[in-house]
Formats: C-alpha cells, structure tokens, sequence
C-alpha cells in the first residue's frame, strides 16, 4: 500500500472509525483521539497489512483494542482502595455507631424489626418476606415508610 492510497482510505474511513468507538460508549473527543492514534499506529505497521482492502477494518481492530484498554483502564481505577490520607480526621467509635443506630430506629418505632433486619443485619427483602410471611412488596413498603420517618426526623 503507498503512501497515496493510506491517505485516501484515512480520508474515507476516518469518521467511521470515530463513529464505531462512540458506539462503544466513549465521548466524542475521546474517540477522536483513539482513532487518530490507532491511524498512526496503523502508518507505523504498515508492512504488517496483508491485503490493502481490509485497511479500514484492520485500523478499526486497533481502534477498539486501545478503546478496551482503556476502559480497563478506568475500571481499575475504581475499584482501587481509598488511601489513609483520603479518610484522616474522620473516626467513629462504637459508641457513636450505637447511638446512630438508636435515634435510627427510635424515629421509626413503628418499623424497628424491619429496619434492624435490613439494613443492620443485612437481610433481603426476598428474605425478610419469607421469613415473617408478607410478601416482598409489602416489606418495600415497609421499608420507604421507615426511611421516610428518618428523613423526616433528620431533616434540617
């Protein structure tokens, strides 16, 4: 492939490139700029392509490898641990957690079991219905009834 007929299928194929890596959930700009780098990496290995016909969709494998990396990428990210720094200055002590946990279920006396079941013991709805023999819906009720009274309560 020369140089002219690279330039003419960049031409062509560019905008689908940008288009098909928007499709796969990035920004426009971020898209832009991966497929502008797999081109460049397409130019750099051009001795690598095999047949001058399938140039676009060889670009664009590139394209989506780099868009996957990347999303890999911010996906790690996230699931890296907060550092110490992140959270100095702030303690709670069991006491505290108590006393939390008492005003919690003191403004929604009517709902206390439900309350403590699901959100301090960590039940399930599905679980809490079948253990007291209400069905699901009912206990969802329960529950943004409960955390309505403590909005209320709390609310400034």
């Amino acid at each position: 492939m020369t140089r002219d007929e690279f330039g003419i299928a960049y031409e062509r194929n560019f905008h689908r490139t940008v288009r098909s890596l928007m499709a796969r959930g990035l920004r426009f700009a971020e898209a832009e700029e991966l497929a502008q780098v797999a081109w460049t990496k397409g130019w750099e290995k051009l001795d690598q392509l095999r047949d001058a016909r399938c140039v676009g969709a060889w670009i664009l494998r590139i394209a989506v490898h780099a868009a996957s990396d990347l999303i890999a990428k911010r996906m790690r990210a996230r699931e890296t641990p907060l550092q110490e720094e992140a959270i100095v200055g702030y303690e709670m002590n069991l006491m505290d957690q108590l006393d939390v946990r008492r005003a919690i279920l003191k403004c929604a006396r009517r709902y206390q079991v439900i309350v403590d079941q699901l959100y301090f013991e960590g039940y399930s709805e599905r679980e809490l219905a079948q253990r007291s023999g209400r069905s699901v819906t009912s206990i969802r009720g329960r529950a943004y009834r409960a955390r309505r009274a403590v909005r209320e309560h709390f609310a400034v």
